[in-house]
C-alpha cells in the first residue's frame, strides 16, 4: 500500500471508537484499526502511524501546554 494511502486510513480511522456504547461502532472500529496493523508493511509506515497516532492521541488529551505535536503532512508519492 502506498504511504499516501496509508495516510487516508489513518485520517478515516475513528481514534476513540472505544469509548462509544454502540457495539457497532465499536466492531467497525476495530475491524479498521487491524486493517491498518496489517498496512504497516514497512518502517515508512510503521513511523507514519506512530506520528499520526501521537498526533491524535496528544491533541485529545489538552496537552496545549507541552510541545505541539504537528499533524504529519500527507506523503506524495
Amino acid at each position: 500500500m502506498k504511504l499516501s494511502d496509508f495516510y487516508e486510513l489513518l485520517e478515516e480511522h475513528d481514534w476513540f471508537y472505544m469509548m462509544s456504547d454502540d457495539n457497532r461502532v465499536n466492531d467497525s472500529g476495530q475491524r479498521k484499526f487491524y486493517a491498518i496493523q496489517k498496512a504497516m508493511v514497512t518502517p515508512a509506515h510503521e513511523k507514519l502511524f506512530e506520528n499520526y497516532k501521537n498526533y491524535v492521541l496528544g491533541k485529545s488529551a489538552g496537552y496545549d501546554n507541552y510541545p505541539v505535536i504537528q499533524k504529519p503532512q500527507k506523503p506524495k508519492d
